[in-house]
């Protein structure tokens, strides 16, 4: 289940390829650059130190510091060859689909070695997605339908990863027990269930699958109709309490770590429900990975101080096991709070800021408040406000929209996690 690009004569050939290739990046991340291969699967530098730091708030030594220029470099060109990944996957799938679609932070999403089927799981929308350009006729698509849905109802996160990549350094670098859960473990009693189980799983789902699109987009009389209309789509709904077992399953890390670093744990819920709707592979293109979707090169290597004293860059492998993303998303929480927003006197303003600074960073925080992208200059402003004016302020004259909204929805969430 496994894949090999070769670049011949300037023609892209497949010589090796699973039915089921997913789009996400981690083949590219999880992989340092060549030749810089760790001996620790945590970190790029190859570091052994797993001790993590005994103060639960920013430790400011430098001792030992990483080279950041070396890191940088690390980053820059396993970057430059995740964008040459997601270039080469975007202009395949739209050989084939009107429109192309993705792995991220909410979606994930696998095409079939054609690229002309597609299997796509939505956690926003709570529903799984199964398209097919070749197969028509209701009780064909259905019966496709409902043996691509076994397929992901039995299918772990490790399997999901190794699906992305071929079986070596990578898949040894990520295993882990936890990785070994079903991606919908939330939906069985059992964390090891039965393939009867399953079966049965996969049949109650299909009694409130439908069909999807073909008729309406026909309808629609575009350029592209003669394509997208060939699409046979099932929608299998998945059931309403499936996100609520989900953050339950979650729950033990959340308090342990939000007890360690001082972080309200139903303020990391809310922010972790809001970044990947606890899709565990979750990923985007800046890019960032896992539950709480940490940013290596910021988020990664803040919490890293924290952590181990030292300056390092997580490996995607790392921050995809469940445990350690949320244990770094509380350690960079923690870097927020008493680092870059400590001289905030007001705990629930400095909360506020908080939030929206997981999002986009305290020097857009401080542009909500001055004209100088400096949390200095912003603090005394702050101080001068009582909470409810700081959060309306962040509402209204965030730079961004997106943390704007960013704001209210984690805020609203949290009102739901602190009753749980």
């Amino acid at each position: 289940m496994v894949f090999r690009i070769e670049f011949v004569t300037k023609k892209i050939m497949l010589i090796r390829c699973s039915w089921y290739l997913s789009v996400a990046f981690l083949v590219v991340f999880a992989n340092p650059v060549a030749g810089v291969e760790p001996n620790n699967p945590g970190f790029w530098d190859g570091s052994t130190d797993g001790k993590a730091s005994a103060n639960p708030r920013f430790n400011e030594t430098k001792n030992g510091e990483d080279s950041s220029k070396s890191l940088d470099l690390h980053y820059r060109e396993v970057n430059k060859k995740l964008s040459q990944r997601v270039a080469f996957i975007s202009s395949e799938i739209s050989k084939h689909w009107s429109g192309v679609e993705i792995s991220g932070a909410s979606k994930w999403v696998e095409y079939g070695a054609d690229w002309r089927s597609k299997r796509v799981v939505d956690y926003r929308a709570n529903e799984i997605r199964v398209s097919s350009l070749d197969i028509s006729g209701s009780q064909q698509v259905k019966a496709f339908a409902h043996n691509e849905l076994k397929i992901l109802l039995g299918t772990t996160i490790l399997a999901a990863l190794q699906r992305d990549s071929d079986l070596g350094p990578v898949t040894k670098a990520i295993a882990d027990e936890s990785l070994e859960k079903l991606v919908f473990s939330e939906l069985f009693r059992s964390e090891k269930p039965s393939s009867k189980d399953i079966a049965r799983l996969a049949q109650r789902l299909m009694k409130q699958a439908y069909v999807r699109y073909q008729g309406q987009l026909a309808a629609l009389g575009t350029t592209e109709v003669a394509l997208v209309s060939k699409a046979s789509t099932y929608v299998i709904p998945l059931p309403k309490d499936r996100m609520r077992r989900k953050a339950k399953e979650y729950m033990p890390h959340v308090k342990k770590y939000a007890d360690q670093f001082q972080i309200p744990a139903d303020v990391m819920m809310a922010i972790m429900h809001t970044e990947s709707h606890f899709n565990p592979l979750a990923r985007s293109h800046i890019p960032a990975f896992g539950l709480m979707q940490i940013v290596p090169r910021t988020a990664g290597r803040d919490a890293s101080r924290v952590l181990y004293n030292k300056q390092k860059l997580f490996t995607a492998g790392f921050l995809y096991q469940p445990e350690n993303n949320i244990k770094v998303g509380a350690a960079y929480l923690n870097v927020l709070s008493f680092k870059y927003l400590k001289n905030i006197k007001n705990p629930l303003s400095r909360l506020y800021c908080m939030v929206a600074a997981y999002n986009t960073g305290s020097t857009n925080v401080a542009l909500a408040f001055t004209r100088v992208p400096r949390m200095q200059k912003a603090v005394g402003v702050i101080n001068e406000m009582g909470n409810q004016q700081v959060l309306m302020r962040l509402i209204k004259y965030l730079p961004k929209k997106e943390t704007r909204d960013y704001v209210e929805k984690v805020l609203k969430r949290r009102d739901v996690y602190s009753r749980t």
